[in-house]
């Protein structure tokens, strides 16, 4: 499945088989902010936002293991604009 897009749900888990998994987005409201990935509260990876509001990054998920992610949203004065769910990831073999 290399390449398929999936929407996260904090409804029901996403699974995966890939080594890593991507996300992107684009907010004109966090334009030159970061993104903070957590996994199971504890920060997991901070991303560079572009200056047309765009982000995108990866997470390393080699090893099998359930684990939950929450995205925060900063804009360039480092005000939180926003904060998802938490949504489960199950990386399967």
């Amino acid at each position: 499945m290399k390449g398929t897009k999936r929407i996260l749900s904090p409804d029901k888990p996403y699974y995966t088989r890939s080594k890593e998994v991507s996300f992107k987005g684009k907010n004109p409201e966090i334009a030159k902010g970061k993104v903070r990935i957590f996994e199971n509260g504890k920060t997991l990876k901070i991303i560079k936002v572009k200056s047309s509001g765009s982000w995108s990054g990866k997470i390393n998920t080699k090893k099998s293991r359930t684990f939950s992610l929450e995205f925060r949203f900063y804009d360039q004065t480092g005000a939180q604009i926003h904060e998802t769910d938490t949504f489960q990831v199950v990386k399967v073999k």
